[in-house]
């Protein structure tokens, strides 16, 4: 589950293709100023974590993404600039809590209610078991969105420092998996020994577990997961090392709308919770900026009416030319 050893291979990667691309664009971009309709590409990677019921693992998480603007307002000396952005991004996050939870009468990932595609069923309310869990969870996420990215243009032009805000609204696919039975069975046993002992930390109970994640979380049917529609706002902070190419770092939210973001909803007394989570994405990102490709101007058609041939050989000083000048089609 630890990503630490993916992260320092991902941010190396980044560094040496930050160096390359980037003295590619300083030696075909200088002396070629932006203009308005000009393209970004970005690559970016960070942590991804919850604000949700189940304590996140901001640490363990990670999200990989890219994105492709395309600048519609920009002039020079203007206070902003404005671009429409898609993104593509995958993530997965991770929570786990040190209480127990009691309330999982009407958890139908722990109650023993019987889903479709799953050949077994985790039932914590059986008479053997420890009627409570330790919550976990794994939330994987794939984003295509939409988003309008405001950037402080003046700031960038005196000052280097890239500041922008942007919204979103996108299409994204969600699943939850937990992990709360292995190859023998379920964790009652160990999660009774843990509470006895009052040995209940986040690093003990994960020890304790096989780390699978056999299970999808309670308000899943089946293991394909769901499609939402969920908007985003996010906030943007980097520095222009060279002419059109930048390193910064960003904070995403998503609103997901539901409650079940992290496969659980229910307060220990068997409520259900009335907040609703949110999905966080903090990332380091590297962006290349591109002129748009400009139509050639086409010459015009010229007809000469008079005189009415050509070559002409004329013995005045001065005579007069008549033509009809179209535009190229």
């Amino acid at each position: 589950m630890k990503t630490y050893n993916f992260f320092k291979l991902f941010f190396i990667g980044l560094i040496f293709l930050s160096q390359y691309l980037g003295a590619q664009n300083s030696t075909t971009i200088i002396g070629d100023p932006l203009r308005q309709g000009y393209y970004t590409f970005g690559i970016n990677g960070g942590l991804a974590y919850q604000s949700s019921e189940v304590k996140s693992q901001p640490f363990d998480g990670f999200g990989l993404g890219l994105t492709l603007a395309k600048n519609y307002y920009y002039r020079p000396g203007s206070w902003m600039r404005f671009d429409l952005r898609g993104r593509l991004l995958y993530s997965q996050s991770y929570g786990a809590d040190s209480k127990a939870n009691y309330g999982i009468q009407y958890n139908n990932a722990l109650n023993g209610t019987p889903r479709f595609g799953d050949n077994f069923s985790v039932n914590y309310l059986d008479a053997n078991a420890s009627k409570f869990v330790f919550n976990n969870h794994k939330t994987y996420l794939g984003e295509f969105g939409l988003e309008g990215v405001l950037m402080f243009n003046r700031l960038r032009e005196r000052t280097k420092w890239v500041v922008s805000l942007y919204g979103g609204i996108n299409l994204d696919w969600y699943n939850v998996c937990i992990d709360q039975m292995d190859g023998t069975g379920l964790y009652s046993s160990k999660y009774l020994n843990a509470l006895n002992t009052g040995n209940t930390s986040v690093t003990t109970l994960e020890s304790l577990r096989d780390g699978l994640y056999e299970t999808v979380g309670d308000g899943f049917n089946t293991k394909y997961g769901k499609l939402r529609i969920m908007p985003s706002l996010g906030l943007e902070v980097g520095r222009e090392l060279m002419p059109h190419f930048i390193v910064g770092v960003g904070h995403k939210i998503n609103f997901t709308g539901v409650d079940n973001f992290d496969g659980q909803k229910w307060e220990n007394n068997n409520t259900a919770s009335t907040d609703k989570d949110l999905h966080h994405y903090t990332y380091l990102q590297l962006l290349w900026e591109f002129n748009a490709h400009q139509k050639k101007l086409s010459p015009p058609i010229i007809e000469f009416v008079q005189p009415e041939y050509s070559p002409y050989v004329s013995n005045s000083q001065t005579f007069e030319v008549i033509a009809n000048v179209k535009k190229c089609k």
